[in-house]
């Protein structure tokens, strides 16, 4: 979508990816250390997430970190 970019973990435990914006939400799946994701859009302190091949979920956002120059189509 307009708008989405490239980002990585760098939080060192990994990350829980979770269903909603909401620290008490169900999980949905992890990523590790230094996995990249594609951040879709930003609400607040959490960035909505897809990871690998369509899974989408919620992070926080200072967890990630935008990669250069990854602004996607």
């Amino acid at each position: 979508p307009p708008g989405a970019y490239n980002a990585q973990v760098v939080w060192g435990g990994g990350l829980i990816v979770r269903s909603e914006p909401d620290k008490q939400s169900g999980t949905v799946t992890s990523i590790g250390y230094k996995d990249e994701v594609i951040v879709l859009k930003n609400e607040g302190e959490w960035s909505q997430i897809q990871v690998g091949e369509g899974t989408v979920g919620w992070v926080r956002s200072g967890n990630l970190e935008k990669l250069a120059d990854s602004e996607t189509p």
